[in-house]
C-alpha cells in the first residue's frame, strides 16, 4: 500500500476516534445538566373543588397557553421536533394531574421541577412562576377534573445540537429559568390595574417576550421588546391581542396563533391593565413600577 494511502487511513481513523470522543464528552455533560437535582421547598397549596374555581381554572389553562402544547383534552403531543436538536413531548396532563399530588404539581409547574428532583424539559415554568398560590390552585384544580385519555406515544429526545446548546447555554432547561426569576410577588390588590397589568404580562408574555419582556432572538420569528407597546394606542392593541395583527398590518403567524387561542379570551379589563403596564416599559421614570 503506497505511503500516502497508509496515512490517509491513520488520519480518517483518528478523525473517526476524535468525533466519537468529542460525542461522548457532549452526552455526557449535558446528561449532567439533564440529571441535576434541584432542590424545591415543598409548598402548602389549596386545591379548591367547586365548579366556579374548576372553571377558573379551565379560563387560566386556556390564557396561559396549556392546550397549545398539551393538546384540547390535555391528552400531550409533540409540540417541538427539528432534526438534530431535540423532539419535545408534552406529557398527558389528563392522567399526570391525577397521579402527582398537589404539591407535585406546584413543584413541575411554577419550578420545572419533577417529584424526582431534575427539570422538566420544554416547559415553560417561567410563565408560571408568578401565578399566585388562588390561582394555581384553581389550575390544578382544573386540571384534575380532566376525563383522562390516552396518549401520547412518543418520548422527549435532546439531540446532539441540543445537547450542544445546553452545554454552552444557548438552551435552557425550566429550572434553570426559573432560577434566574426574582421572588414571586403577592397577588396584587383589585384596584392596583398597573399591578394587574404586571402580573398578567409575566404569567404569560415572558415564555415569547423573555423575562425582562424586552424581546427574545428567533431565527423565523423574533420577539420583540414589548416597550413597542407605547406607540400603539389602546383600539391598536386590543386588536393587537384579538387577532395578532399589529399596527403596521404586516403577518406574525406565531402571533395570530397566540392571540387566537389564548389572548382573545381577555377580558377587555385585562387588556387595559397589560397595555397601562406595558406601557411603563418605555418609561425611564417607571423602573420602581415594573
Amino acid at each position: 500500500m503506497p505511503r500516502f494511502l497508509r496515512w490517509t487511513r491513520r488520519v480518517l481513523v483518528a478523525l473517526v476516534l476524535l468525533a466519537g470522543l468529542a460525542y461522548l464528552a457532549v452526552f455526557a455533560l449535558s446528561e449532567r445538566i439533564l440529571r441535576r437535582h434541584w432542590e424545591v421547598p415543598e409548598a402548602s397549596l389549596q386545591v379548591p373543588s367547586d365548579p366556579a374555581a374548576i372553571e377558573r381554572g379551565h379560563r387560566l389553562a386556556v390564557t396561559r397557553g396549556c392546550p397549545g402544547c398539551h393538546g384540547s383534552k390535555l391528552e400531550g403531543g409533540i409540540f417541538f421536533d427539528q432534526p438534530h436538536i431535540a423532539r419535545l413531548v408534552a406529557p398527558n396532563l389528563a392522567r399526570l394531574a391525577r397521579s402527582y399530588s398537589a404539591a407535585d404539581l406546584e413543584r413541575a409547574i411554577r419550578h420545572g421541577v419533577r417529584s424526582n428532583g431534575t427539570t422538566v424539559r420544554g416547559m415553560p415554568s417561567e410563565t408560571f412562576f408568578a401565578l399566585t398560590d388562588e390561582d394555581l390552585g384553581a389550575l390544578i384544580a382544573y386540571l384534575k377534573s380532566v376525563p383522562p385519555t390516552e396518549g401520547p406515544l412518543a418520548e422527549t429526545e435532546i439531540r446532539i445540537l441540543g445537547r450542544l446548546g445546553l452545554i454552552s447555554g444557548q438552551y435552557q432547561l425550566a429550572a434553570q429559568q426559573v432560577a434566574l426569576l426574582p421572588p414571586r410577588r403577592p397577588a396584587p390588590a383589585a384596584d392596583d390595574i398597573e399591578g394587574q397589568g404586571r402580573y398578567l404580562a409575566h404569567t404569560m408574555c415572558v415564555e415569547c417576550h423573555g423575562l425582562d419582556l424586552h424581546g427574545l432572538p428567533d431565527p423565523t420569528e423574533p420577539s420583540p421588546n414589548l416597550a413597542l407597546v407605547a406607540s400603539y394606542s389602546p383600539e391598536q392593541f386590543s386588536h393587537l391581542l384579538r387577532t395578532g395583527v399589529p399596527a403596521g398590518g404586516q403577518s406574525l403567524k406565531l402571533m395570530a396563533e397566540v392571540a387566537k387561542e389564548r389572548f382573545a379570551h381577555l377580558t377587555d379589563a385585562e387588556v387595559d391593565a397589560l397595555y397601562r403596564y406595558l406601557k411603563l416599559l418605555a418609561d425611564p421614570s417607571a423602573a420602581g413600577r415594573l
